[in-house]
């Protein structure tokens, strides 16, 4: 079985991207278009990493990353943050947390996927 990787972020063009993407390399991806349904999406797709956008509207990749955190069966699950704004990398500087600077490229957003879940 492939693993799945949750893609969420407010851009539908970037989730269809990185779904296109990453579906060509193997994996399932459960994609989710801004984060109201994303905390159920990973709660009941169950993926083995999720990528997240920080910046969006209503609740913010903040808020998921926490809500994620708090759940005792979603708290392990690897996640990449990926963001264009400055602030955000420089507060992630030294966390746990993989962070992909939009724009990116491909291998690079490929080379973390494998480095925390290894190939599909």
């Amino acid at each position: 079985m492939a693993k799945k990787i949750a893609v969420i972020d407010d851009s539908r063009e970037f989730v269809q991207f990185c779904q296109d993407l990453l579906e060509s390399e193997g994996y399932e991806v459960l994609p989710s278009v801004g984060s109201l349904r994303a905390y159920e999406i990973v709660k009941h797709g169950k993926p083995d990493l999720v990528m997240v956008d920080i910046m969006m509207p209503g609740r913010s990749g903040w808020e998921l990353i926490d809500i994620l955190r708090m759940d005792p069966e979603t708290k392990d699950i690897p996640i990449i943050i990926s963001t264009a704004v400055r602030a955000a990398t420089a507060r992630l500087a030294g966390t746990k947390y993989d962070v992909l600077k939009k724009p990116f490229e491909v291998h690079e957003l490929l080379a973390k996927v494998k480095k925390l879940i290894g190939n599909p």
